[in-house]
């Protein structure tokens, strides 16, 4: 159960990629995956299309580490957008090996910021995996991250931390994909 985090799933396909606005002068490599590899332009990265235009990480290194997680379940009575903000958190927290900022909060562990990881206890402690919660497991959202292998720093400077813009248009975006897929299908259908 310690590595709680390492084998969540969800199925988030986001529709629409962000431009993560970084300066090539503040970044030059990505020291987490390879310390020579620098940042660059990467399609495909289905659940971390934010990072697309620069990123850490290749296609083969998200699907990889997606493919090989099991279910978070949000049970049915959880409120939706409560949920949906879970799974905005634990999507943004797994696809940290793809911030291009890495060399500022990576050292020789994940450095993560303290409030990201009480936000993850408050908004998916009703999360469960295998049918048991986060909160049940775990005393506190310090507790979580630091069961992960991440190294929790108080504050929100010089460590990892969540970026909600990056799903501000996604449920838009994907509510569109998805009714024109359904028109589509109803046309299909007469």
């Amino acid at each position: 159960m310690r590595y709680f985090i390492h084998m969540l799933a969800f199925h988030v396909f986001l529709s629409a990629s962000s431009l993560v606005a970084v300066s090539e002068e503040e970044v030059k490599t990505c020291p987490f995956v390879y310390e020579a590899r620098p940042p660059s332009a990467e399609d495909g990265l289905r659940n971390c299309t934010w990072y697309s235009q620069y990123s850490c990480c290749k296609r083969t290194e998200v699907t990889s580490v997606f493919q090989g997680m099991l279910p978070l379940d949000t049970p049915s009575g959880m409120d939706v957008a409560k949920a949906r903000h879970c799974r905005n958190l634990i999507n943004y927290m797994m696809c940290y090996f793809c911030d291009p900022n890495q060399a500022n909060w990576y050292t020789t562990t994940v450095q993560i910021c303290q409030p990201f990881c009480a936000d993850v206890y408050t908004y998916c402690g009703e999360a469960a995996y295998n049918g048991v919660t986060i909160a049940d497991s775990f005393a506190s959202g310090e507790e979580f991250c630091a069961a992960q292998m991440f190294t929790v720093v108080q504050g929100e400077s010089g460590c990892f931390k969540f970026d909600p813009t990056v799903f501000d248009s996604s449920p838009t975006v994907a509510g569109s994909v998805l009714t024109f897929f359904l028109c589509l299908l109803s046309n299909l259908l007469v």
